[in-house]
């Protein structure tokens, strides 16, 4: 019998995944079933049951990778030496929102988290990991940017960056419950706020 790969077992826990985050986004989290999952993703009871426990195992480790893309976003908007204003590095992070920011899965992801434990501690890891993203790409614009000291630099980070991921939560929440026309004057309005800094 072949030996199973570890890029085999990801591309695997990646099809389930995938499959999972289609039927939430057509269903809903609590109405979506594990029957849903398996025929969504083509596979069998026992070839899902090897990667996931159940369901809830199965909607942590979607929920996480979900977040993760997110917070890789705001990484890239720390790096090299060419540092992005706010307004305009948050206005792209917006606008490089995926579908499933559209469709609510985010928020979805945030309403379960209030009922289970497991989604609950993936999501708190995941906004705290994202903040103190943010705030290490604001340090580095009020450092080297704006020629604040390193102390003070740090501070006007740290206070601003849950606002600012507040920001970023906020425009999900109106991109979800309404049309695109008003995600764009969100948009409008953090650019002209963000742009005080």
């Amino acid at each position: 019998m072949p030996k199973v790969t570890d890029a085999h077992r990801e591309q695997m826990r990646q099809r389930i995944q995938d499959a999972a985050l289609a039927c939430f986004a057509r269903n809903g989290f609590s109405a979506t079933s594990m029957a849903d999952i398996l025929t969504e993703s083509g596979l069998s009871a026992g070839a899902i049951y090897v990667y996931y426990r159940g369901k809830e195992d199965l909607t942590a480790d979607a929920a996480r990778g979900m977040l993760q893309e997110r917070i890789g976003a705001v990484l890239e908007l720390a790096e090299g030496d060419n540092i992005l204003p706010p307004s305009e590095a948050i206005v792209r992070f917006l606008h490089s929102m995926p579908e499933h920011a559209k469709t609510g899965l985010a928020l979805q992801v945030w309403g379960e988290a209030v009922q289970t434990e497991s989604i609950r501690a993936v999501a708190a890891a995941a906004v705290r990991e994202l903040t103190g993203q943010m705030a290490e790409y604001l340090y580095r614009w009020f450092l080297r940017k704006k020629g604040c000291e390193d102390a003070d630099a740090k501070a006007k980070a740290q206070l601003l960056a849950p606002a600012v991921v507040g920001l970023c939560q906020g425009y999900v929440v109106r991109r979800s419950m309404s049309q695109d026309k008003d995600a764009d004057s969100y948009i409008a309005g953090v650019d002209a706020l963000l742009a005080t800094l």
